[in-house]
């Protein structure tokens, strides 16, 4: 199963990046996705990742794991319409 995550400071509050990856695999192995806009995480290695605004510690936070349901598709059945039937005739 895969997890999304975000990385946020404790000192500012700021998201610095969100992280996906495997349940289950090193952390080493998640994808770091900087922000669009503003600095992303202050990476160096063999330390812990900090905010690139402040500098201050980062922690995980809304943690979700994401499921893929299986993709099914129906047939229908042959010679039926989808939609409203069509209006009965009216003799006058």
């Amino acid at each position: 199963m895969r997890f999304r995550a975000e990385l946020h400071c404790y000192h500012c509050g700021y998201v610095a990046a969100r992280v996906e990856g495997e349940q289950g695999q090193p952390m080493t192995q998640a994808r770091l996705i900087s922000p669009a806009v503003g600095p992303g995480p202050r990476l160096r290695p063999g330390r812990p990742p900090r905010c690139g605004r402040c500098g201050g510690p980062l922690y995980l936070d809304e943690v979700e794991i994401i499921r893929y349901a299986p993709t099914v598709i129906v047939p229908l059945p042959p010679g039926r319409r989808r939609g409203r039937p069509p209006k009965a005739l009216v003799s006058s």
